[in-house]
């Protein structure tokens, strides 16, 4: 795969700095749509389950709409992929999350907080889905997973803000406590939807001679394998991350301020974990990282089933390195195979099964939460999910193995 430029194109003036701001501003976009338009929403939800929703099994729907429409997103980015630049993708993807950060703190109406909440959930889709190929295209391949997990490190930055921002409004009280965090944070938003409009370079030179395809997904070895692994990831990160903070305030009778710092650490310590997975898996190989992440994930899932604050603080620094370091290792693997021009349409078509798996997990625990009056079972499900993703990290790795020695073996055999 070549990652230097779609093919055909390449970034004017390519230099270590250029490649730096490039990594930074889509990071700080990531970060917008994902760590503040989605993820905040977690931190948020106890204060808007008790002053607005009034129900976990309600809370878990208006999650569902902004997952459900991050998967109706990204089918739409797949298909998009291949013909609106990447630039535009993200800006687009800017201001939708903007537009429904603003419309959650204006919203009276749970119907309309639903819709803000699905508004989000677009935007999430169109900027993570062709942020890694932007950060790897700016750099050597070699760097091409550093690349990836220095993108996805806006989202932990932005998580972190957004856990703090949390804590020190919790003292307002009611609903002005959760109605000001989003404001504040499209405020934000807008401003780095100003900055990326000015200074995001877009792709340039003639146009490809042969569009990318999303069928290129099936000349990746393993590619059902992974794409099952970032199923499982899907449904295992959803339930820790959306019931986290309610689980630990629930069961281990933990204050919302130091709820929240535990939220606020899984998002620091996701800042480093996609970085540094990013580079292990250029060094030691993609699926060996992957599995050592979801390994994490299911020890993550037993301290908070154990209860008590340490454990609770111990598992979120362990939650931290896989939940960026998965889904980096999941895209620099699916970047190694495939063409350039197809890699947001392929990375697009498999994020849809990780959307999925989100889907149901949002609303089936919340549902889980109301009917057993306890967060228990939905973290029991998110470590089950990750045994599996122990496994089929590995499968794909033995296939991508597989692949490599037959073409290693029919080479040898036409050189004789």
């Amino acid at each position: 795969m070549t990652l230097d430029g779609i093919e055909g194109r390449r970034w004017p003036n390519s230099s270590r700095l250029r490649a730096r701001y490039i990594i930074t501003l889509v990071a700080v976009a990531a970060g917008v749509a994902q760590g503040f338009g989605r993820f905040s929403y977690a931190v948020m939800l106890p204060d808007m389950t008790r002053t607005y929703l009034h129900s976990y099994a309600l809370a878990g729907s208006v999650g569902l709409a902004n997952v459900g429409s991050y998967l109706v997103g990204t089918a739409v980015v797949s298909f998009l992929a291949t013909r609106v630049k990447s630039k535009t993708l993200v800006v687009w993807g800017l201001a939708l999350s903007t537009s429904g950060m603003t419309l959650n703190f204006l919203s009276h109406d749970v119907y309309l907080t639903m819709l803000s909440m699905a508004i989000c959930g677009l935007g999430g889709s169109f900027i993570w889905v062709p942020t890694p190929g932007i950060a790897a295209r700016s750099v050597e391949l070699r760097y091409s997973g550093l690349a990836m997990g220095l993108a996805g490190a806006g989202i932990g930055v932005l998580i972190s803000i957004s856990a703090e921002l949390a804590r020190a409004l919790h003292s307002l009280g009611g609903q002005l406590v959760w109605r000001l965090q989003w404001a504040i944070q499209a405020g934000f938003g807008f401003v780095v939807l100003v900055l990326v409009i000015a200074l995001l370079p877009k792709e340039t030179g003639k146009p490809d001679v042969e569009r990318g395809s999303g069928r290129d997904l099936m000349q990746v070895p393993g590619w059902k394998s992974v794409t099952l692994a970032y199923t499982a990831y899907g449904l295992s990160y959803a339930l820790f991350f959306t019931f986290f903070v309610a689980e630990i305030e629930h069961s281990s009778h933990i204050s919302a301020s130091r709820a929240s710092i535990d939220f606020g650490i899984i998002g620091f310590v996701s800042i480093f974990g996609g970085i540094v997975a990013g580079r292990l898996s250029d060094l030691f190989g993609r699926t060996l990282i992957m599995a050592g992440g979801f390994f994490l994930m299911v020890l993550s899932a037993i301290l908070v089933l154990m209860g008590g604050s340490l454990e609770a603080m111990a598992a979120a620094i362990l939650f931290g390195v896989p939940m960026s370091g998965v889904a980096n290792s999941v895209a620099s693997f699916i970047g190694d195979d495939v063409p350039a021009r197809s890699f947001s349409a392929v990375f697009g078509l498999v994020t849809l099964s990780f959307g999925v798996a989100q889907a149901l997990a949002t609303q089936l625990g919340g549902s889980l939460a109301s009917l057993l009056g306890g967060f228990t079972v939905d973290f029991v499900i998110s470590g089950l999910a990750a045994v599996a993703g122990v496994g089929l990290a590995l499968s794909a790795g033995y296939y991508r193995n597989l692949s490599r020695s037959s073409i290693l073996e029919t080479s040898s055999n036409n050189a004789w």
